[in-house]
């Protein structure tokens, strides 16, 4: 049996919140930490800096296996797509709001209206096994008789961006109010 001294012990609730930080520390220091919740970790003005390491050398302990090579970010770019940008295309901004709500981004089915018509498209969105996580109203997203593949996509993503955008504001209402009473 092990004793502790008392001032080693702390209560529950202070270790989980101190369980809790290292565990999102971790997570933002291997880069896995979303932008959007990055923001809710870290309150402004407290964002951690990550100091780059340097990369380990096969002969360092890494049993002849190299590192990865470092992330590269995109010149000109912050890497944050804002989805409340209503000049970014309707596909790129639904893709972003199902990857920070951890959903799977849909595929486009597209099929010819008319075979004799190369061009035109009937479609649908399909979210695979996310389907079901998104309660869509029926026949959202569906179209029919839409000019080029690329115009068919962006009126289904068209279609689909007010329902996730509720959703996302929705989620992020949700997670800030608990934030804000687990701080308190």
């Amino acid at each position: 049996m092990y004793a502790l001294l008392p001032a080693v012990l702390r209560p529950v609730p202070d270790a989980l919140v101190d369980a809790a930080k290292c565990a999102i520390d971790w997570l933002d220091k291997k880069s896995l930490l979303s932008s959007d919740l990055r923001y809710f970790a870290f309150p402004k003005d407290t964002l951690p800096v990550l100091q780059d390491q340097p990369v380990k050398r096969p002969s360092e302990g890494s049993n002849g296996v190299l590192s990865p090579p470092p992330k590269r970010k995109t010149k000109g770019t912050t890497g944050i797509v804002d989805v409340e940008d209503d000049s970014l295309p309707a596909t790129q901004r639904v893709s972003m709001l199902c990857q920070r709500m951890s959903l799977r981004a849909p595929t486009y089915v597209l099929t010819h209206a008319d075979p004799s018509i190369p061009f035109i498209y009937n479609g649908h969105p399909d979210f695979g096994d996310d389907e079901d996580s998104f309660d869509l109203p029926e026949g959202l997203g569906q179209i029919t008789r839409v000019t080029g593949k690329d115009g068919a996509k962006q009126e289904m993503a068209e279609q689909l961006l007010p329902h996730l955008l509720r959703m996302y504001r929705e989620r992020t209402a949700d997670y800030a109010s608990h934030l804000v009473s687990i701080r308190s």
